[in-house]
């Protein structure tokens, strides 16, 4: 009887505690997963409606680490279009949002601005878009961050057209009834009323601010020493992060990551109080240069990882419906093997060399389409030949077996001609982070009969090499054949062969 009793206890002790403090499971978290097989691993994701936008990337191009960016389209679960992301709009930092309905582009503190249109083909605009990242009838709020050069946030009454500013990068900010709450990692504010900030001179106005160089900290006041700006919770923990905040019933609620947890907390006397876990399986993450409109019509997404490089995905914040989109890309790279990759490197070879100067870009992408497995990368500014304006290239890669995978560079002219072809031997990184691989003698005398192999075949091709130059650490070889040149070089770290027009 009396172990009863105490249960009892327990119990009841638990249901008061919620009560006086507001804490009861009250959202309603639901899951979903798509399915997808694709090279490029996802970087950013967005919703709109029934559709979800997969900014990805994917490097390929043995010569550099850039890497090319594509766009994937998904629609009932799957790839409805894909796009390629073109070079002048690639870059490392950008901010891919959603504003009045429209998805953009935007290189991060750059003014060009590219919207993506009904045929998903990205557009430039004429106009540039700002760094807005909240608004209300009452103010319009921007937010910059120049990194050494400090940060500063301003808010533009809409009826005076006045600015108001502090000291401090945002991008989440919430209103409830006349109070603005302003969220950073460790740290929440509270502003009653913007006007009571530090009121901006006109020659400090985002506008005019944002194309200066100066330094947001020089001659004003900081923020610290404002009395417009409260602060309600404030933490030095190292392993704790606010990810964002939203609002339910007039409260304001934040995504948590705290050690290796992801929950929904309030906060309570200055405490950050649990009040549901989000599955342990996902890593809620903020890229300090995607922060543009990130609250819409009180929703918001939140990027998400896992400890599964194949795993990612979204968080869409709706009221108290939190959903959870898990994307799964079950690509695998398939494993030629050597043999096979002789025969058709041979084949290949033998194709290249009738057509070179004759074939167009897209005769030699539905050739590459009949080869073993390939992966299409690429295309990226590389000239193949001194002097001469070859765009490109087309890149595709075959990997051939543990040590060594094969990239094929297509470079073109102006007018969408083959004119080069690089063949380029490099290590399977893939297999080697994924095994700690070291077996460096192994990888070596794979490339070395490659070499051989690949000298003996273009010999009994074409006849002896016109010049040819060994050492230990370089193999040089070079034939002339009418208007081609192929070359073979193998050096310490790099295997590759070249045919060009001459």
């Amino acid at each position: 009887m009396r172990q009863i009793l105490i249960i009892i206890s327990i119990i009841t002790s638990n249901l008061i505690f919620s009560q006086n403090d507001n804490i009861e499971l009250k959202f309603k978290i639901e899951s979903d997963t798509t399915y997808f097989k694709s090279p490029s691993s996802s970087e950013f994701i967005l919703k709109r409606d029934d559709r979800f936008y997969m900014f990805a990337g994917q490097n390929l191009h043995p010569y550099t680490t850039q890497e090319a960016k594509f766009l994937n389209i998904f629609r009932s679960k799957k790839i409805e279009f894909k796009t390629q992301i073109f070079d002048k709009m690639n870059t490392t930092y950008i901010d891919l949002f959603k504003r009045n309905d429209s998805i953009l582009y935007k290189k991060y503190l750059d003014n060009d601005t590219y919207y993506l249109d009904e045929n998903f083909d990205w557009i430039q605009t004429t106009y540039k878009s700002d760094d807005l990242i909240y608004q209300d009838k009452d103010f319009y709020v921007t937010s910059l961050n120049f990194g050494e050069f400090g940060e500063r946030t301003w808010f533009r009454d809409k009826k005076t057209k006045k600015e108001y500013d502090f000291d401090l990068f945002v991008s989440i900010i919430n209103r409830i009834k006349s109070d603005y709450y302003i969220t950073k990692a460790k740290k929440i504010y509270l502003l009653a009323d913007p006007k009571k900030l530090r009121k901006a001179p006109q020659t400090s106005y985002y506008s005019t601010y944002k194309n200066s160089n100066k330094n947001s900290n020089k001659n004003s006041n900081s923020y610290k020493d404002s009395e417009a700006l409260k602060i309600l919770f404030s933490t030095d923990k190292k392993d704790f992060y606010i990810i964002t905040s939203f609002i339910f019933n007039d409260s304001l609620y934040h995504i948590c990551r705290e050690s290796e947890s992801t929950y929904i907390g309030k906060i309570i006397d200055k405490k950050m109080v649990l009040v549901q876990e989000l599955p342990k399986n996902i890593i809620p993450f903020s890229k300090y240069f995607n922060y543009r409109s990130k609250i819409q019509n009180n929703k918001q997404i939140v990027q998400f990882s896992t400890n599964e490089d194949n795993l990612t995905g979204i968080i869409e914040i709706n009221n108290n419906k939190i959903s959870l989109f898990y994307f799964n890309n079950q690509y695998k790279n398939e494993y030629v093997g050597y043999a096979n990759a002789k025969i058709e490197f041979e084949k290949k070879v033998d194709f290249i060399f009738k057509n070179i100067g004759k074939m167009s870009l897209k005769e030699i992408s539905s050739y590459e389409k009949t080869l073993v497995p390939v992966t299409h990368s690429m295309m990226l500014h590389y000239s193949e030949k001194k002097n001469q304006d070859f765009k490109g290239p087309k890149i595709y890669k075959t990997i051939e077996d543990n040590f060594l995978e094969l990239h094929t560079l297509y470079s073109y002219n102006n007018q969408n001609i083959i004119e080069g072809i690089t063949f380029n031997w490099n290590r399977n990184l893939e297999y080697e982070n994924k095994t700690n691989f070291n077996d460096h003698e192994s990888r070596k005398k794979g490339e070395n009969e490659r070499y051989n192999n690949i000298k003996n075949f273009v010999i009994s091709k074409f006849g002896c090499p016109k010049s040819e130059s060994e050492n230990d650490d370089n193999k040089k070889n070079t034939w002339m054949i009418e208007d081609k040149i192929i070359q073979l070089n193998q050096g310490k770290y790099y295997l590759e062969m070249k045919i060009f027009t001459n």
